[in-house]
């Protein structure tokens, strides 16, 4: 099973999560390089869809808006910002996006996945810079991504 083994703060606006899975490094990269646009399919309670809205798929340079359930969440928009297929990582920007944009100046997020043994190891940076001082960290979205990632390992186990 999937499972969280450590979330640490590197600087003051950079957050990290080290997740285990039990799918493979290339399976869970490939996952989210080439196949985001199934994210509803997997987790339909949590998004709408995931659509182009400009650029080519898996591209760097392509957006993308994520469209949430929940109103609270609302949409927001990125752009894949680097791909790394070396070392199996890729990083993600916000552009815009109704609740975030009201508390984060900028926004980014890389993903890694390492190969081990059996399984892989993610490991996740979230970049963000607040407006102010009184804004939150955004721990609550390590959450999601963290849900994320274990959604889509279960995905793969079973596809």
């Amino acid at each position: 099973m999937a499972q969280l083994v450590k979330a640490e703060n590197r600087s003051k606006d950079q957050l990290v999560w080290v997740v285990e899975l039990q799918s493979s490094a290339e399976k869970v990269y490939d996952f989210y390089k080439k196949k985001c646009y199934e994210f509803p399919k997997i987790m339909p309670l949590v998004l709408l869809k995931v659509e182009l809205v400009s650029g080519e798929r898996n591209c760097v340079g392509s957006v993308r808006r994520w469209t949430f359930v929940d109103d609270k969440c609302g949409s927001l928009k990125d752009t894949v910002e680097a791909i790394n297929d070396e070392e199996k990582s890729i990083t993600w920007a916000l552009l815009d996006g109704e609740v975030l944009k009201k508390l984060y100046k900028s926004l980014k997020v890389e993903y890694q996945f390492t190969a081990k043994d059996k399984g892989c190891t993610a490991t996740v940076t979230l970049t963000f810079e607040k407006k102010g001082d009184g804004f939150p960290e955004p721990a609550k979205c390590g959450e999601v991504i963290k849900s994320m990632l274990l959604a889509v390992d279960a995905y793969l186990l079973t596809h």
